[in-house]
């Protein structure tokens, strides 16, 4: 039994920040199934949410679901990191829909000293509130059901698993246009497709399938969590015991008024974020000097692979359509004649691609983390048609290297930046622009101004 799958996805224009929506949809035997994400879901504007970010979330397709009642329905939102930028809007979008479930990088009371450290300048007692309570084993944000993401063996792989290439055949008449509301898919991981667990090693896959009945893959998500290096760690325990930072705190589930107490102090403050330079210094990355007595929380950025699964893409699927509405210029849309059809190609190197590759604020640039990152996603990275671009463009002089040329190994490849026009950071750099222009990727600009983002379209048959 044939099915026609709709993938769309959009990077929407809200400033100094990230928010990417994506969905994907597939009719068959007269059924109409569905799933839908979110990867980021925050921005900035003179250091209050830009309201640009609640515009985005208004326009955002988010339908109901059979038997989920009446509010939109929203099956994964995840967060790449604990940056403000990234997700001051995740409470809205509970607010707004019926989340799922949130998705973030795993967190420990010793993943929660770097963070709040690196973030003491500015973090809320209420996210100081909800990250430690996450740490300590409350398996839930803002009210929602959490996965976390730890790091697994680089060396398991899962796209030949037994039944992951087979498209599902649900039961239907095939002569129906699809129902509403539409059904939600099955989401489960690994080999043995087990549903959706508080902790998912990076090393299983995220799959997506039309029922319980026929259980074949034919999408996945893949995340990546490289994890915190323990001599970071230690180094920076030192320092804070030097500052009198309560740590004992940390890792008790009575004193997260005490830790947010303690926060609240201005002095406290600076003491914590001067803590966190003296660690990063004794460290000593290459990008030390530019991360001392700043924020730098990318040590937990987790990043996101969304596609057709390798084996289903190569025996049983086939891209008919592919459709993409540009950014804007001057007055936030495209013009009409911007809008590109084509079929079945859309650029000459990339026809047949389709993932998406999601970066948060990872340092790709660093010899290191690239090579866990390129052994990671070693299969989907020639799979992908467009890269988010890691932390907006950025380059700092003498600082942590994010953009890595190898991220566009396809001539013609998105190369999407999402930045604010008036950010004082020189994003995007031009030492970012001149890398991923001499790998011959296709630079796409995201910013406050542009109405509808980066919005693309696949429409593929299994």
């Amino acid at each position: 039994m044939s099915s026609t799958i709709t993938h769309s996805r959009v990077q929407h224009g809200v400033g100094q920040g990230s928010f990417h929506s994506a969905s994907v949809e597939a009719r068959a035997g007269g059924r109409t199934y569905r799933f839908d994400y979110v990867y980021d879901c925050g921005a900035l504007k003179n250091c209050q949410r830009a309201p640009e970010l609640g515009h985005a979330i208004d326009r955002m397709d988010v339908d109901q679901r059979q038997g989920m009642g009446k509010k939109g329905f929203l099956d994964l939102l995840v967060l790449s990191h604990y940056d403000k930028d990234h997700m001051n809007g995740a409470e809205l979008l509970t607010d707004r829909f019926r989340v799922n479930r949130i998705v973030v990088p795993f967190i420990s009371p010793e993943e929660l000293m770097l963070v709040l450290a690196s973030q003491a300048a500015d973090i809320t007692a209420a996210m100081v509130t909800e990250l430690h309570q996450l740490a300590n084993g409350r398996q839930t944000l803002f009210g929602v059901p959490v996965t976390m993401v730890q790091s697994g063996d680089r060396d398991v792989r899962n796209a030949d698993a037994p039944g992951g290439g087979e498209p599902a055949e649900p039961p239907g008449d095939e002569a129906a246009d699809g129902e509403w509301p539409p059904r939600s898919m099955i989401v489960s991981e690994g080999p043995n497709q087990q549903p959706l667990a508080a902790i998912l090693m990076d090393s299983q896959d995220v799959q997506l399938a039309f029922n319980a009945d026929r259980p074949g893959m034919f999408w996945k998500l893949r995340f990546w969590n490289r994890g915190v290096d323990n001599d970071l760690l230690a180094y920076l325990f030192d320092e804070l015991v030097a500052c009198d930072f309560p740590l004992h705190a940390l890792d008790d589930h009575t004193a997260c008024a005490e830790l947010a107490q303690w926060l609240d102090d201005k002095d406290n403050r600076d003491d914590t974020v001067a803590a966190y330079g003296k660690a990063i210094a004794r460290y000593a990355p290459t990008w030390a000097s530019d991360a001392a007595g700043k924020k730098l929380a990318n040590f937990l950025s987790l990043g996101l692979y969304s596609g057709p699964d390798a084996v289903a893409q190569s025996k049983e699927m086939v891209m008919n359509t592919a459709a993409y509405l540009p950014t804007a210029n001057g007055n936030g849309y495209p013009e009409t004649q911007r809008l590109r059809y084509t079929h079945p190609r859309w650029r000459p190197d990339t026809h047949e691609l389709v993932g998406w590759l999601g970066t948060g604020d990872a340092p790709l640039g660093e010899p290191s983390v690239w090579a866990d990152f390129g052994k990671h996603y070693r299969t989907e990275l020639l799979q992908t048609r467009t890269v988010l671009t890691p932390h907006h463009g950025a380059a700092p002089l003498g600082g942590p290297r994010f953009y890595n040329p190898k991220l566009n190994p396809t001539s013609g490849m998105l190369a999407v930046i999402s930045f604010g026009k008036t950010n004082t950071f020189g994003h995007p750099r031009a030492a970012v622009l001149k890398q991923a222009m001499a790998a011959r990727a296709s630079i796409q600009l995201v910013t406050e101004d542009d109405a509808i983002g980066l919005h693309e379209v696949f429409v593929l048959s299994a």
